[in-house]
Order: structure tokens, then C-alpha cells, then sequence
């Protein structure tokens, strides 16, 4: 997976079983009663060919989990599942309000630098300009690693879905 500022994971799975029979799995999969112990749960919505659906149930909620959309569609070897996951808006948001801060104050403080010309370096600055770098930096891994364990759990979940087996 590619490091990005905007996580997005565009996923195809192949299976032998009708595309009826795929959405009854994943349906069924939905109604299962949430287990006290469970470490994932999937909710969502799910049409004819088409679902929407979202980890709820990690015992230390993952905010940056993705909001997993999928397709299934017929095709000359069996079906054709095409999963496309992204993060939340409420969570982009949160990413947005937390890094606006600290860009504005780079931006600034870069602003003044070309204007006023570039003093000199002290400890002051270094500690400023890192603080001002490393928070934002700080939100896009955070934000990408929590996405990226959301991707693990959403494949498995429809590796699990369309298996030949059940």
C-alpha cells in the first residue's frame, strides 16, 4: 500500500458464486448477533448489487477505519466484487481541523522569513519549525497506519464472504 495524504484502497475479488448468493453471505454476515468478545463487527447497508458497510465493533475504536463500498457484478467466470474503501467525512474534518493550526503557522512563519529575510537559527526556531512540521506529520501516520489496519480487517472479512466454503 502506497503512503498518501488521502487513504483510499481500491480492491477487486473474483468467486465462483452467483452474485445472489454473494450479497445473501454478506447479508447474513451483517444480521450475525455481535458477539461480547468479538474483535470486529461489520455494519451497513446493502442493496440488490451493492453494500456500504464499516467496522463497529474494535474494543479500541479505530476512527480511521474505512467505509468499505462494494459492487458485485456478473461476470464470464463467476463474479466480480469490486471494493473501493475510504475514510469518513467526520474524520477528514478532524484531520483538517487539526493540521489547519499548525500549516497556518509554517505558512506564516515562512511569510516572515521572506519578508523580514532569515535571521538567525537558534534553538528557539529548530524547536518551532519541528513542532510545526512534526504535529501535522504526526496526524498522516496516524491516520494511515489506523486506515491501514481497517484495510486488513475489511479484506478478510470479504476473503471470508466469498470463500467456496459455508
Amino acid at each position: 500500500m502506497k503512503w498518501t495524504l488521502i487513504p483510499t484502497k481500491k480492491m477487486t475479488f473474483r468467486t465462483n458464486l452467483s452474485p445472489e448468493e454473494v450479497m445473501r453471505r454478506i447479508r447474513a454476515q451483517l444480521d450475525k448477533p455481535k458477539n461480547a468478545g468479538a474483535l470486529h463487527h461489520f455494519e451497513g447497508e446493502v442493496g440488490d448489487s451493492s453494500f456500504k458497510i464499516r467496522d463497529t465493533a474494535t474494543p479500541r475504536k479505530n476512527s480511521f477505519t474505512p467505509i468499505v463500498e462494494g459492487e458485485v457484478l456478473r461476470d464470464e467466470t463467476g463474479t466480480l466484487i469490486r471494493v473501493v474503501m475510504r475514510m469518513g467525512g467526520c474524520v477528514w474534518i478532524f484531520v483538517l481541523v487539526w493540521c489547519y493550526p499548525f500549516a497556518l503557522l509554517l505558512f506564516l512563519s515562512t511569510m516572515s522569513a521572506i519578508r523580514n529575510g532569515i535571521g538567525p537559527i537558534d534553538k528557539e526556531t529548530i524547536l518551532s519549525m519541528a513542532f510545526m512540521i512534526g504535529m501535522p506529520a504526526a496526524m498522516v501516520t496516524m491516520t494511515t497506519l489506523g486506515f491501514r489496519a481497517g484495510v486488513r480487517t475489511a479484506r478478510a472479512f470479504i476473503a471470508e464472504i466469498v470463500s467456496s466454503e459455508s
